[in-house]
């Protein structure tokens, strides 16, 4: 199963505890890809299968014995294998609290001008952005200037009454509010924050607030004017003085962008038929919900940050990161 995981498809299965490798099979010893695959697997028996990258761990530190550089090869031979035959293509960074295991890009950025992605390439982080509208709304509880249990009315104006007095900041937060996806959902989604409410603000919940979970982009865009009114700062400015600054994000940008118009940005493609098809000259709009582009470095560096507690305190952190609701 490892060998087949790491680009082997024709590996045989053990018959009587022996593995037999023969000229039919298509498979070649010799191969610098075998031999990459054969390393990365060695820790396998026969029976135990296994899958790229380690997962065991030593004594009782809780650390994975097979987190060295030396291991991480292996998996890394396995995704230049999958992009060398288009099977994936992106940045790659693997990170313990001291060094960084494998950081590496794969595959195109752009197919067109066979440009390559680098551990420097920027890529939209799409719904990766509500960490930093989570981060920001912790921020400012910590600050005693907004609560949890109030409800998104006493921050945000003109919502009707089932949204403004009944689904809580906490709702918005776990998703638990009922407000779908109303903005993101239409073809030409408006470019500013205040359009976008406005549009929410015509929304009602589709059941009783803090009943069940139902994945809400609205709900983050309700964040974000929760952040304007509270902090008195535009959203943009507030993620990048308070959370990208102290992060050390240097690379992350929150902004109306299309992708083939930066340069060194990761082209997105649409499978359309048989064939993909580039859609990176589609306009991107960073909201609070999602859409900024960056860097593996940058998302290390916020990762660490936020685990370091130098953007949010110990207690809030683990308020912010505990499991709250079941969702599907």
């Amino acid at each position: 199963d490892c060998m087949r995981a790491h680009g082997v498809p024709g590996f045989p299965n053990p018959v009587d505890g022996h593995i037999t490798l023969t000229p039919s099979s298509g498979v070649n010893p010799n191969s610098s890809w075998f031999q990459a695959a054969s390393n990365a697997c060695a820790r396998y028996g026969p029976s135990t299968g296994g899958t790229p990258g380690p997962t065991t761990t030593t004594g009782g530190s809780g650390i994975p014995a097979a987190a060295t550089p030396a291991t991480w090869r292996g998996y890394s031979a396995w995704l230049a294998q999958r992009a060398a035959t288009g099977q994936f293509s992106g940045a790659v960074l693997v990170a313990d609290s001291h060094q960084r295991l494998l950081d590496a890009g794969y595959g195109p950025a752009d197919r067109a001008t066979r440009t390559a992605n680098t551990p420097q390439t920027w890529f939209c982080i799409a719904s990766i952005g509500k960490l930093f509208t989570a981060v920001a709304i912790a921020q400012l509880a910590q600050q005693h200037k907004l609560s949890f249990n109030a409800p998104v009315g006493d921050y945000v104006s003109g919502l009707p009454q089932a949204v403004g007095e009944h689904v809580t900041i906490a709702n918005l937060l776990d998703m638990t509010s009922g407000l779908d996806n109303t903005v993101l959902s239409r073809h030409n989604p408006p470019p500013t924050l205040a359009a976008m409410v406005a549009l929410i603000a015509r929304e009602r919940p589709q059941f009783t607030p803090g009943a069940r979970f139902l994945y809400s982009n609205d709900g983050y865009i309700l964040l974000g004017a929760v952040i304007q009114h509270v902090s008195g700062e535009t959203y943009a400015s507030y993620i990048r003085q308070h959370i990208f600054g102290p992060a050390g994000m240097a690379h992350t940008r929150y902004r109306i962008y299309t992708p083939d118009h930066v340069p060194g940005m990761a082209h997105g493609y649409a499978l359309m038929g048989a064939s993909l098809q580039d859609v990176s000259d589609m306009p991107q709009i960073s909201n609070p919900s999602g859409g900024a582009y960056s860097t593996t470095g940058d998302l290390l560096n916020f990762a660490r940050a936020l685990l370091d507690h130098r953007i949010l305190s110990a207690a809030m952190t683990r308020i912010i990161l505990d499991p709250r609701v079941n969702s599907p």
